[in-house]
């Protein structure tokens, strides 16, 4: 991955991690802030980064 900045979805099963995830690279350093809606996760990465909208299905 080109990529070092990361945003991911980790399953919980019963309230434990599950082995199931997903994760997205994304354009900066650092993801250094993560909030989500209904449909959607929303992130800040560091520097020269971005702001991103992820479907929280698709992570795209």
């Amino acid at each position: 991955m080109e990529s070092t900045a990361l945003v991911g979805d980790i399953q919980l099963t019963n309230g434990l991690l599950d082995d199931s995830y997903t994760y997205k690279g994304l354009q900066g350093y650092a993801a250094t802030d993560v909030t989500y809606g209904d449909h959607y996760y929303y992130t800040a990465t560091g520097d020269n980064g971005v702001l991103a909208r992820l479907n929280k299905i698709t992570s795209t």
